[in-house]
């Protein structure tokens, strides 16, 4: 890590790996995975691994979902990103800060919201990932009755559809 003035430490560039995508497709199995691999081909880095902030979401999730949920998942993802990744030398996530943005824009459709937290999420994602691994759920689908997640298919592959174009217009 360096140090600046003061003996602040400096943001480091690009160092956020992140697997993307809808439920179900084994985001977090992936990220926890890449994880391992990483510190067994860097063992003198420091690894970090963030999962999932939904279960902290003080808004209602799910079918419940609101404006200001997808604003606080959004905004809770790239601040524990930002703080992760002057913590250790590789972050690795298992959500991009984009795919709450996508399911906001399925719920409500492009609002002035989700066009502000596109543009905030282009800047976050231009200039803290180093790689994104998009899970496509007709490619990797685990998802299972489990009471909490929408196991309607048509939902996740409008939800799947937002994300490519959303990493398109990121990139």
């Amino acid at each position: 890590r360096s140090n600046g003035a003061g003996g602040r430490k400096m943001e480091k560039q690009k160092n956020i790996i992140v697997v993307s995508g809808t439920h179900g497709t084994g985001k977090t199995t992936k990220a926890m995975e890449m994880a391992v691999d990483l510190k067994k081909q860097y063992p003198g880095k420091t690894i970090g691994l963030l999962l999932e902030n939904v279960i902290d979401c003080p808004f209602p999730v799910n079918g419940k979902t609101t404006k200001e949920t997808v604003l606080w998942l959004t905004t809770n993802q790239i601040q524990r990103e930002l703080t992760m990744s002057l913590q250790y030398d590789i972050v690795v996530s298992d959500r991009c800060c984009i795919d709450p943005v996508a399911y906001g824009i399925v719920h409500f459709g492009e609002t002035a919201l989700s066009e502000a937290l596109v543009h905030l999420c282009k800047l976050h994602y231009r200039s803290k990932y180093a790689d994104v691994c998009l899970h496509m759920a007709s490619k990797n689908n685990y998802l299972f009755a489990d009471g909490l997640r929408d196991t309607d298919l048509d939902f996740r592959f409008r939800v799947e559809k937002i994300l490519m174009r959303l990493h398109g217009e990121c990139r």
